[in-house]
């Protein structure tokens, strides 16, 4: 089986996994779902750090009553948008941009057809990272 470097699989082992990149599509396939399993919870947790940060700072104005007009709530959504919204727009606009001009995602079989086939099969095929 033939993997291109530029396949966002690949580019999310290359991220978690700094070692050899594994030589066969089981091992690969099990790396990719760790690295996506650790991916998640990373997000998770970032989310959860901004979550509570935003907490932290409109948590009084609620519980204390200070919020006591239109503008300050509409203050607080503003917050919750620039701690919720502004990351998320960020890493869309990152990946746009780093992609190349002539980017065309490929046509070929998924991993997980591939893997699937494997394990019918009972043998797992050697890889090929191709460019």
């Amino acid at each position: 089986m033939k993997i291109s470097p530029k396949s966002w699989h690949y580019n999310l082992v290359q991220l978690f996994f700094t070692g050899n990149m594994p030589r066969t599509l089981c091992s690969y396939f099990w790396t990719f779902l760790l690295c996506l399993f650790f991916g998640l919870l990373l997000a998770t947790f970032a989310l959860g750090l901004v979550a509570g940060a935003i907490y932290v700072l409109v948590a009084p104005w609620i519980l204390i009553g200070e919020a006591k007009n239109r503008e300050e709530y509409i203050l607080i959504g503003i917050m919750f948008f620039m701690g919720y919204g502004f990351p998320v727009i960020g890493f869309i606009i990152n990946y746009i941009e780093s992609r190349p001009k002539n980017y065309r995602p490929s046509k070929g079989p998924s991993l997980l057809s591939q893997w699937l086939k494997a394990k019918k099969e009972k043998v797992c095929p050697i890889i090929e990272y191709k460019d």
